[in-house]
């Protein structure tokens, strides 16, 4: 992994590689991210390219598994502090499978995080996907069996919650 700054931009670029234990095959995928800090504002972008092959997907590539066997993958998002204490954050996904199933989907997000304390915040958000075509992917939470939807319908997810940071002052920088 690789990061560059200048000023208020901060860029990365990664390659990751697995070697799958049971045959010769691998999982790769390249990630490149930029982020700009305008001062009233932030804006982001990712891209990720990648391919997963061997055991693994042996099977062929399904309109509800995220791992495609080819694709690509963009992120644009903002955040905007709307008070001292208070930060709403977008972002649009596009996941363009490149397999002959051309499992595609989109999504946005909104998020606002309120921040009690330096450690603190409560959290509010919203996301939709949409499936286009034969995908049937759906937005959950890391509590819940993943399901899929209907072919190319959508899905939401709203979320609120307080998250609490456990830090040093060695470990992790204070906010601000």
């Amino acid at each position: 992994m690789v990061f560059y700054r200048s000023g208020k931009t901060l860029a990365g670029l990664s390659y990751t590689r697995v070697d799958n234990a049971n045959d010769l095959a691998h999982d790769a995928g390249t990630t490149f991210g930029v982020r700009h800090d305008f001062g009233a504002f932030r804006v982001a972008g990712i891209a990720q390219s990648g391919a997963w092959h061997g055991t693994r997907t042996s099977a062929a590539a399904s309109p509800t598994s995220i791992f495609s066997r080819s694709y690509r993958s963009y992120l644009v998002g903002g955040s905007v502090p709307v008070a001292t204490t208070t930060t709403v954050n977008v972002s649009w996904k596009r996941y363009d499978d490149r397999t002959a199933g051309n499992f595609d989907a989109s999504q946005l997000s909104i998020n606002v995080v309120h921040a009690l304390s330096r450690q603190t915040d409560l959290y509010a958000g919203h996301s939709r996907l949409k499936n286009l075509r034969a995908s049937s992917y759906s937005v959950s939470d890391a509590s819940t069996a993943y399901t899929g939807v209907a072919p190319g319908a959508s899905t939401s997810l709203l979320a609120a919650g307080i998250q609490h940071t456990f830090w040093c002052r060695m470990a992790r920088p204070p906010r601000g």
